[in-house]
C-alpha cells in the first residue's frame, strides 16, 4: 500500500503501540492466576514455556558463553536473576496483593519510572553523558510518583459529595507493599536495560540480540527452579499442587508467555526497524494509557483525581525525557531495550 508520491506508509509505530497494549493486558491475566499459583511458581512456568520455544536458538548460541569475560558474566547474571526472575516475581507479588485489580493502576503507572532509572544508571555504569534536562524532568517524575501513591500513604479518599478528604485511615500497608514491589520491578528492569546495552554495545564479545535473549531466559529459569526448592522470601514452596492445570489456566499461561512475553517483543522490534527511537518512545505511551481504556471495560474503578494528575505528570515527564534522550543519542531509553521485554 502506498501513500502519495510513491512513498510507502510506515506501519512501524502501529506495531510498537500494539506491543505496548499487550504489555498492559499482562496485569489482568496475571492477577487472575493468584488462586492457582504462587508468584514464583507462575513466573517459573512462564519461563519454562519460553525456554521450550527458544530451545533451538539457545542450543546454537551456548558455545559463545565460553568467550564471556567476568564483567559480561556479571551483567548477564544481573539481567537473568534480577531483571527477568526477581523483577517479574516482584511484579507478580504486587498484582497478587489485595483484591483483584485493586492496585493494578498504581503498579502499572509506576513502571513508567524506568527511563529515569535507565538513563541515570547508564551515566554511572557506562559513563554516558547525563543531559541537563535529566534533572528537572526526573524531579517532576518523582512528584508524579508521590501523587500516585499519595492515597495509599495517607488514606486519601473522596466523599459521596465529591469532596476530597484525608480519612482516619492514615496508611494502607498492603498498598504500600504493592507500590514498593512495583518500584523494585521498575528499578531492576531499568538497570537491566543498561547491563544489556553493555553486553550488546560495550563488551568485547559480539553478542546478537537473539542470543542475549536466550541467555537471559535460561539464567532466569535456572535461578527460578532453584528458588522453588530453597526456603526464602521469594520461594521455597516447591512444585504446584496441581501439576495438570485446567484448560483455562493453560490458556492464561500461554498468553502470558507467548503473547505478552514473546509476541509483543517481536512486534516491538518489527516496528522499531522502521521507526526512529524518539518516535517509538511516543507510541510506547500505549502501555500506560491503554490502562484507562481497559479498566472501564472491566468495570474497575479508575484512579482517583489526584492519582490521575500524578499519572499525567509522570507520563509526560518520563516520555519527554525518553524522547529528548533518544533524539540526542539514537538509543531507545524506555523500559524496552535490545534484550529486555517488559515481561518475562
Amino acid at each position: 500500500m502506498e501513500a502519495k508520491a510513491g512513498r510507502k506508509l510506515n506501519f512501524g509505530p502501529a506495531f510498537i503501540a500494539l506491543a505496548a497494549f499487550l504489555w498492559t493486558t499482562d496485569a489482568f491475566v496475571r492477577s487472575d492466576l493468584s488462586q492457582a499459583y504462587t508468584p514464583n511458581q507462575l513466573v517459573t512456568l512462564e519461563h519454562t514455556i519460553i525456554i521450550i520455544i527458544m530451545l533451538p536458538i539457545l542450543v546454537k548460541s551456548m558455545p559463545r558463553l565460553s568467550t564471556f569475560t567476568g564483567a559480561e558474566w556479571g551483567a548477564l547474571l544481573f539481567i537473568g536473576i534480577g531483571g527477568s526472575a526477581i523483577a517479574t516475581i516482584a511484579l507478580t507479588k504486587a498484582f497478587f496483593l489485595g483484591n483483584p485489580f485493586q492496585y493494578v493502576a498504581v503498579i502499572v503507572l509506576l513502571q513508567q519510572t524506568q527511563p529515569i532509572i535507565a538513563i541515570g544508571f547508564a551515566h554511572v555504569l557506562l559513563k554516558e553523558k547525563l543531559p541537563q534536562f535529566y534533572y528537572p524532568l526526573s524531579a517532576l517524575a518523582v512528584i508524579g510518583v508521590y501523587l500516585i501513591v499519595f492515597p495509599i500513604l495517607t488514606g486519601y479518599t473522596n466523599t459521596i459529595e465529591g469532596l476530597s478528604v484525608i480519612s482516619t485511615n492514615f496508611s494502607d500497608p498492603v498498598g504500600v507493599q504493592a507500590s514498593l514491589l512495583g518500584l523494585l520491578a521498575a528499578f531492576l528492569w531499568g538497570s537491566s536495560t543498561v547491563f544489556g546495552r553493555y553486553i550488546l554495545e560495550h563488551s568485547p564479545t559480539e553478542v546478537k540480540y537473539r542470543e542475549m535473549t536466550s541467555y537471559r531466559f535460561i539464567v532466569a529459569f535456572l535461578f527460578l527452579t532453584l528458588l522453588l526448592f530453597i526456603p526464602s522470601p521469594l520461594g521455597g514452596e516447591g512444585l504446584p499442587t496441581t501439576l495438570i492445570p485446567s484448560a483455562t489456566v493453560i490458556l492464561q499461561l500461554l498468553y502470558l508467555a507467548v503473547v505478552v512475553g514473546l509476541l509483543s517483543l517481536l512486534l516491538y522490534y518489527y516496528g522499531l526497524k522502521s521507526t526512529h527511537a524518539s518516535v517509538a518512545t511516543l507510541f510506547e505511551l500505549a502501555y500506560p494509557l491503554s490502562l484507562f481504556v481497559i479498566l472501564p471495560l472491566l468495570r474497575q474503578q479508575l484512579p482517583s483525581t489526584i492519582q490521575m494528575v500524578g499519572a499525567a505528570i509522570l507520563i509526560v515527564s518520563t516520555t519527554t525525557l525518553s524522547y529528548l534522550y533518544s533524539s540526542e543519542s539514537g538509543i531507545p531509553s524506555s523500559h524496552m531495550d535490545e534484550v529486555l521485554p517488559v515481561s518475562e
